[in-house]
């Protein structure tokens, strides 16, 4: 099994935040990335953060649910999260993620 890691940048300028994920997003790795995405859209503040899972190893529903909830940690309402999978982007609107939570 692979082990959860990422990679974050962020662009001021135009507000815009990456995480780029990488292994296999478990529970724990869940609860990590939660932590993780809570620093980023509340310390730095972007429009939106694209999440970028195209090079998890299992992406299914319980995966793309996981990343769901993470989105849910934060109360700022003016970022959208952007979920990228195998080059196809989904942007998930704040009042749409955070109703499946």
């Amino acid at each position: 099994m692979t082990e959860f890691s990422f990679t974050f940048s962020y662009d001021r300028n135009r507000h815009l935040a990456w995480l780029a994920l990488d292994g296999y997003l478990d529970g724990p790795a869940a609860r990590r990335l939660r932590r993780i995405m809570q620093l980023a859209i509340g310390g730095f503040a972007p429009r939106k953060l694209l999440v970028d899972a195209r090079e998890l190893v299992q992406l299914d529903g319980a995966s793309i649910y996981r990343l769901l909830q993470a989105g849910t940690v934060t109360d700022r309402a003016d970022c959208d999260i952007v979920l990228v999978t195998a080059g196809v982007v989904r942007v998930l609107p704040r009042t749409s993620w955070q109703a499946a939570a």
